[in-house]
């Protein structure tokens, strides 16, 4: 085993540094932080410390977390974002989203965020009018960034209709084309919102 066991000439702090040091040349790669699972399962393999001498090592982990206030993240210096429950995250804000974005699959944290909202879970990366379905010719903006870019149309006007068969994407061209000619603003639903003409 390479550390031994914690005492008096190293404690839990020391001792947890020593452990991420020797993984990261082990591994090769820059590892700035482990999971709290990853970090269990290091120690349980390397260390000859018991149960509740590895707890203080994780104790030791978290609090290290607590010293540092800004972002892990390379080239980062903003502060870390509240965890919501009086901590911190270890990432901003801004980097804790992309993270979280990446780990689940999407593109980018705009699509990550919107798989939570009623209509826009169901934007496409193009507009829809490229058949000329709007009646006026064929799209040809060129997307560039479609989160910017592209909206949800509501086909019959009406927004409280969020049903997968009345919505299509649309650039931002062509929406304000199509409310304009379809006159979406009069329609019931947005009589019903108060945000009719």
């Amino acid at each position: 085993m390479p550390f031994g066991r914690i005492d008096e000439d190293c404690n839990a702090k020391q001792y947890y540094r020593r452990v991420c040091d020797s993984l990261r040349k082990s591994q090769g790669e820059d590892i700035k932080y482990f999971t709290r699972e990853q970090l269990y399962d290091q120690l349980y393999a390397i260390s000859e410390n018991d149960q509740r001498e590895i707890d203080l090592i994780v104790k030791a982990y978290r609090k290290v977390l607590r010293e540092k206030t800004q972002c892990i993240e390379d080239g980062c210096s903003n502060p870390r974002g509240s965890n919501g429950h009086g901590g911190l995250k270890i990432r901003c804000s801004t980097h804790h989203k992309k993270y979280h974005a990446e780990k689940a699959g999407f593109a980018n944290v705009s699509q990550w965020n919107n798989q939570w909202h009623p209509y826009k879970k169901y934007r496409k990366d193009y507009c829809e009018n490229v058949d000329g379905r709007l009646g006026h010719g064929e799209c040809t903006t060129t997307i560039v960034d479609p989160s910017w870019q592209l909206e949800v149309d509501h086909i019959d006007g009406n927004p409280s209709n969020n049903d997968q068969s009345n919505l299509q994407t649309l650039c931002s061209c062509c929406h304000r084309l199509k409310t304009r000619d379809k006159r979406d603003w009069e329609t019931a639903g947005r009589k019903t919102y108060g945000i009719a003409a």
